[in-house]
């Protein structure tokens, strides 16, 4: 996890998804820095409603754009995007209901709700009654009729991430990843050669990993006293252990 390209924690892991590594990359950098982190960029890998919700909950202020959101927001902008894709129907909170494009209304069908906790509400579904007769059926929906599965929750984290994003300050901070994250592994990868592991097995990998994490933080630290002539913070540091 760098943090002005130096790496405070890493971990090695076999998943095929980023998702589950964000709570644990940010527990291992407060753990390593005995600080707490304030802001988390990330990219679309990383969103999931269970860390949204999770980060919701703390002081932390997260930039992760939803897998969806580049595709949609690019497509309504050039006016790509299926005039009948989900994000043009609109729904009426009055009457709970959507109203689609072709002026159809879709109504609330089925409730599903917690498994354990009957009061909570995880989706809803909303059917269209009146396809069979709409004209752009074609280019709605190939099913009987058109629905929307909606989880509420999903929604207004996914509304309100985006809302941030979409500032201009939102989209400066998700844009210092370019320089902050991304160059780590690019100076990994092609500086240090490190395009594959030498070893085999969880617990040499993880070890060889960091080997070349730390190497990666005293090149950044010796440049840091080169150009900033920061050799006397440096020292004062060493002498104190807290670089160690």
């Amino acid at each position: 996890m760098p943090s002005k390209q130096i790496i405070t924690a890493y971990d090695i892991t076999d998943e095929a998804i980023d998702e589950p590594s964000l709570n644990v990359m940010i527990e291992k950098s407060e753990e390593n820095t005995k600080k707490q982190v304030k802001t988390v960029k990330a990219d679309c890998g990383y969103w999931s409603k269970e860390n949204m919700e999770k980060l919701d909950k703390t002081e932390i202020n997260a930039y992760i754009p939803d897998r969806r959101k580049s595709f949609e927001e690019k497509g309504m902008r050039d006016g790509t995007l299926n005039k009948y894709h989900r994000n043009y129907f609109k729904y009426n909170e009055k009457s709970n209901e959507f109203i689609c494009p072709g002026r159809n209304r879709l109504k609330l069908k089925i409730t599903n709700r917690g498994k354990h906790d009957k009061t909570k509400i995880i989706s809803q579904r909303y059917f269209c009654d009146d396809c069979g007769n709409c004209k752009a059926k074609k280019k709605c929906t190939k099913a009987k009729n058109k629905q929307i599965c909606v989880d509420w929750t999903l929604e207004k984290l996914k509304s309100k991430m985006r809302k941030k994003l979409n500032t201009k300050s939102g989209k400066q901070k998700y844009l210092e990843r370019i320089y902050d994250v991304e160059p780590v592994f690019g100076n990994i990868k092609h500086n240090q050669k490190m395009e594959n592991f030498l070893c085999r097995g969880k617990p040499m990998v993880k070890t060889e990993f960091g080997l070349t994490a730390i190497a990666h933080n005293f090149v950044k630290m010796a440049n840091w006293i080169k150009i900033g002539k920061n050799k006397k913070q440096f020292d004062s540091l060493m002498r104190s252990g807290t670089a160690i």
